[in-house]
């Protein structure tokens, strides 16, 4: 018996089976005592790499039924309370103010946030800076109030530091990124409202938000007014719910951007949105043009003495200032 198991070794060495048994078992040993406890380990993929925190957690629709309350991690200043105004505590998400510039708007953009400050507003303040000057000067500069305000720098490429033209290939590249940056914000669950920095503000334009908040999704400022007296957006200012209403408007205005390819203005883009079926299932509520005018339209109430006192915020635009 014993002779036959030595003969059938030596036939098995022989068929060379010997060398690939070893190599099978080796590497199953290296599958049950190396990679199973690391698939128990690790938290995060083996292969490839997330783009973020922020990013990653913001994905689902859970998480925007269910926003998280502290996923901001500022890279340069600390984010401290909401708000010091007693009416925030009637939203239910947390809320930012949106806004980009380059080194070409920043003389407006610090207007801008001494005019927000002025009024004692402690809102969060996000600013995405489109080129390094932009950022470098907001990060060093201490001649504004601070207090809650973050300054990013872009994450989709950087634009020209150069003031832009009305209209111009290298202006609606600058203000078509910015429907991305405001779904990334919807994604991380919070409230947004998107505003142009060449404005002044003389009122909170929350206390006309608050009190309807549960009757609309989206609440935008209007432009001129488009045929037969229809409503024109203007994303000079609009604030969006966190919420899959919202969420589905900005992808689809995002995707009509990119197919688009610049041939529509980012007003174009949006007003077409609203006209799909996934536009008509949002709540809008259109901000009074007596509280929020066009430039043009402030610059004439100012030239024939009409009052200006229900004004809440004054916007630049139609002036010919940034064009």
């Amino acid at each position: 018996m014993h002779s036959r198991l030595v003969i059938a070794f030596g036939s098995f060495k022989k068929a060379s089976l010997y060398p690939f048994l070893l190599g099978t078992m080796a590497l199953q040993i290296v599958v049950c005592v190396v990679l199973i406890p690391a698939l128990f380990l690790y938290g995060d993929p083996m292969c490839g790499t997330r783009r973020g925190l922020m990013r990653e957690r913001g994905r689902s629709y859970a998480a925007l039924r269910n926003p998280p309350v502290s996923l901001v991690k500022n890279k340069s200043r600390d984010v401290g309370p909401k708000t010091t105004k007693n009416h925030m505590s009637h939203i239910p998400r947390p809320f930012t103010i949106l806004t980009t510039t380059n080194r070409g708007f920043l003389d407006f953009t610090v207007n801008w946030i001494l005019s927000v400050r002025r009024l004692g507003l402690d809102y969060n303040i996000t600013i995405i800076a489109e080129d390094p000057d932009a950022y470098r000067y907001l990060t060093r500069n201490l001649t504004f109030d601070d207090r809650n305000l973050r300054i990013e720098q872009t994450e989709y490429g950087f634009s020209h530091p150069a003031p832009q033209k009305f209209r111009h290939s290298g202006y609606r590249r600058l203000v078509n990124k910015r429907p991305q940056y405001l779904v990334d914000k919807l994604e991380e669950g919070f409230d947004t409202l998107v505003v142009d920095v060449d404005s002044f503000w003389f009122r909170d334009p929350l206390d006309l938000i608050v009190p309807n908040y549960s009757k609309y999704d989206v609440w935008l400022a209007q432009g001129h007014d488009g045929k037969d007296g229809h409503k024109l957006p203007c994303p000079c200012l609009m604030y969006f719910k966190s919420n899959i209403v919202s969420f589905s408007v900005v992808r689809h205005w995002i995707s009509r951007l990119l197919k688009d390819k610049g041939m529509e203005s980012d007003q174009q883009s949006l007003n077409n949105v609203l006209k799909t079926r996934r536009g008509q299932r949002a709540r809008i509520g259109w901000l009074d043009k007596a509280n929020f005018p066009t430039g043009d339209e402030y610059k004439e109430r100012r030239e024939t003495n009409e009052s200006t006192e229900d004004v809440f915020i004054y916007h630049a635009n139609h002036m010919g200032i940034t064009q």
